[in-house]
């Protein structure tokens, strides 16, 4: 999944300028918020001071477009605690390593609400700078889904309690927990939790932690006998 950049005011420098501005910074200094939700809004708050700046930026310039430096950074280098997950919000984990979250992932619409959530964690190759050539080709992604679906948990307790149906749509994941063959979803709790990522590894990892979180903080669905369930991923 490729993300085009997003067009910024001063981003139609001329080469001359371009050679002389450094280049746009790729991860922001690392800060913490209270929750998934939470650094949503803060990413929200830095993009528009970001925007201002710019704005400003353009209007000192009068036109001359090599002022203009664009010091906000691409990705959000932010995370918040991750040790009990009980409803949407807490069950979504931060990014980790070198991933991040776009600036600018706030301008469609809040990824994050109590009832649904839809995040992206982004990251680059780390030798290249915002400004190479094929720094944008370089971008890997994970998308993780979770979302409170009374559909999904009517389709699990139609679905599991049936040897041949769970022998049929269902293989152990992390913990011996049941995903949906074929793919990195599962039913934890009333909750629908789904992984997918440019790099099955990556997207693997954020499911084991998810699903580790989900068990540790009794977030099972009914169906699944606890005793089922191993200790380790």
């Amino acid at each position: 999944m490729k993300r085009a950049a997003v067009l910024l005011i001063g981003s139609l420098a001329t080469p001359a300028a371009a050679e002389v501005k450094p280049p746009q910074p790729v991860l922001s200094e690392p800060y913490f918020s209270a929750n998934a939700l939470a650094a949503y809004k803060e990413i929200q708050a830095r993009w528009e001071v970001s925007q201002a700046e710019l704005a400003s930026q353009y209007s000192a310039a009068d036109l001359d477009l090599k002022n203009i430096v664009r010091t906000h950074p691409v990705l959000q280098r932010v995370s918040w605690p991750y040790e009990t997950c009980n409803d949407v919000i807490t069950m979504i984990p931060p990014p980790t390593g070198d991933w991040g979250i776009s600036s600018d992932a706030s301008i469609i619409r809040t990824p994050v609400t109590e009832d649904r959530a839809e995040v992206t964690y982004v990251r680059f190759d780390p030798a290249l700078e915002s400004d190479h050539e094929d720094f944008y080709q370089s971008e890997e992604y994970v998308l993780i889904t979770v979302m409170r679906s009374p559909e999904a948990v009517q389709l699990f307790e139609m679905m599991y309690p049936n040897e041949a149906l769970r022998a049929a749509m269902f293989e152990p994941g992390p913990y011996n927990y049941p995903l949906i063959i074929h793919t990195l979803g599962t039913l934890v709790g009333d909750i629908s939790i789904a992984v997918s990522s440019s790099n099955e590894n990556v997207a693997n990892a954020y499911l084991t932690r998810m699903i580790g979180c989900a068990i540790k903080s009794g977030l099972i669905a009914k169906q699944i006998d606890p005793a089922s369930l191993d200790l380790v991923p």
